[in-house]
């Protein structure tokens, strides 16, 4: 009998991994739909890309803007179906950035206001079309911040969330649990630490020696030149400060045109495969109608990996 994984990969050379991520992505098309109240003012505020052996799937947070919840979104790559649930809490309509890990994702959740929020965490194992994410009891209550974007990493027994909140970032530090859906999982914290650029989507990863990096996503100059980022830094827990080791500009691709395309400001994150091996990936603003027909909607993702080369399949769209 299977049980769920509670972690990612170790990752060897951080900065050579990070390095190695090609800076232009490749464009793909996932066919699906969740309904909003308004695109105006709401828009996709996360992404995660998720596996196991039933398939792929995409996992989007997206805001609603003047109604009480937001959207958690599961989208099985290469079906034409669209898990579209609510968030749990009233008043908590602005799910952002999250993290995979293992068998699980951690999910930032602020209310409209941005001064309020949660870290919640869902349970992805032998997720399919037909079987739901499940919502575990285990949460980071943030009574008087909001929570933008969260990442997460385990490091000897413990799991590390970092949470953002206007470009401040939070570190919560679990006791010692085998697993994020052990009933008897504690949280303390935060651990305050300033220095981020930005961040509207952040991921943890941890290295052999028990480092813990950070990689802050960014998009510059949003309706002008709209230029994407993505910065690397390297987590003090004991000094509590970020030493920023790189930033990279990369190239995203598709979608709807200008600001509403894909970029770093919308959907973003990491996908550690192995030691020696991160992808990332970003979405478009919003679901998009192609016609003809009511249900002709899809969504424009870019993805960072081994084999798109600097420019190889830049243009590629799997119509899936």
């Amino acid at each position: 009998m299977s049980t769920p994984k509670n972690s990612n990969p170790i990752v060897e050379n951080v900065r050579a991994v990070f390095d190695a991520i090609p800076a232009k992505g490749k464009k793909y098309k996932q066919k699906g739909y969740c309904h909003v109240g308004t695109t105006v003012q709401s828009h996709v505020q996360g992404m995660a890309l998720y596996s196991n052996q039933f398939g792929d799937f995409i996992i989007l947070t997206h805001n609603n803007k003047g109604y009480s919840k937001g959207k958690f979104i599961t989208m099985h790559v290469g079906h034409d179906s669209t898990n579209c649930h609510d968030t749990p809490y009233e008043h908590y309509n602005h799910p952002g950035g999250m993290q995979v890990i293992g068998d699980f994702v951690a999910v930032a959740l602020e209310n409209s206001s941005y001064d309020s929020g949660y870290v919640l965490f869902y349970s992805l194992f032998n997720m399919t079309d037909k079987r739901e994410p499940t919502l575990l009891n285990t949460q980071i209550r943030r009574e008087s911040k909001g929570s933008g974007a969260a990442g997460i990493t385990y490091i000897n027994g413990t799991f590390i969330v970092g949470v953002t909140d206007s470009g401040e970032l939070d570190v919560y530090l679990s006791n010692s649990v085998p697993s994020l859906d052990d009933p008897n999982i504690k949280w303390s914290g935060p651990l305050s630490i300033k220095g981020l650029k930005g961040g509207d989507n952040i991921a943890l990863a941890s290295d052999s020696l028990g480092n813990v990096y950070l990689f802050g996503f960014r998009t510059e100059d949003l309706g002008g030149s709209n230029k994407d980022y993505i910065d690397l830094y390297k987590v003090d827990l004991s000094s509590l400060t970020l030493d920023h080791i790189e930033s990279r500009h990369m190239y995203t691709k598709g979608g709807a045109l200008g600001a509403l395309g894909v970029h770093f400001r919308y959907g973003a994150g990491i996908q550690i495969i192995d030691s020696a091996t991160i992808n990332l990936c970003a979405s478009e603003r919003n679901f998009e109608w192609e016609g003809p027909g009511p249900t002709a909607f899809c969504i424009y993702y870019n993805k960072f990996e081994k084999g798109n080369g600097e420019a190889e399949g830049v243009d590629e769209i799997d119509e899936n």
